[in-house]
């Protein structure tokens, strides 16, 4: 009988080692999953959208992976094209500065999606001869 009780309580012991080290090695924890990083390259590519509010127009920007953003935003409403700079973050913020025109420059600052949709709100920058600014919203090019 003592050689019996003694086997089960082995048996018991091995089976519950056994089912922590499945566990363990198949993840099965309680624990959230890690989500990746994202880093700037994950929102490198080219983008088009457009703008709008008190002026309208479209624009066209290269993000890299670094972050960089550059390329041009053409003004329908005053019928003119204007540089862009500024740069996008881990998060996916993105700040860029469309460079002073008629109207003076403006200050673009929004988010992007890991899907590639861009949005945010643009406005005129304190110098500019202009006040207000409007929304914007744009896509990754395949």
């Amino acid at each position: 009988m003592m050689f019996t009780i003694s086997f089960v309580r082995i048996k018991i012991a091995l089976l519950t080692c056994i089912t922590s080290l499945g566990l363990i090695a198949c993840g099965g924890s309680d624990e959230p999953a890690a989500t990746p990083a994202t880093t700037t390259a994950s929102f490198a590519g080219t983008y088009d959208g457009s703008y709008s509010g008190v002026e309208t127009g479209t624009f066209t920007v290269i993000i890299t992976a670094q972050g960089a953003v550059t390329g041009s935003v053409r003004s329908q409403t005053f019928n003119q094209t204007f540089p862009v700079t500024g740069n996008v973050t881990n998060a996916g913020a993105i700040n860029a500065t469309a460079s002073a025109g008629q109207a003076g420059s403006s200050s673009y600052n929004g988010t992007i999606s890991t899907n590639g949709a861009v949005t945010g709100t643009w406005s005129y920058d304190a110098n500019s001869p202009r006040t207000g600014g409007g929304s914007f919203g744009g896509s990754r090019r395949p």
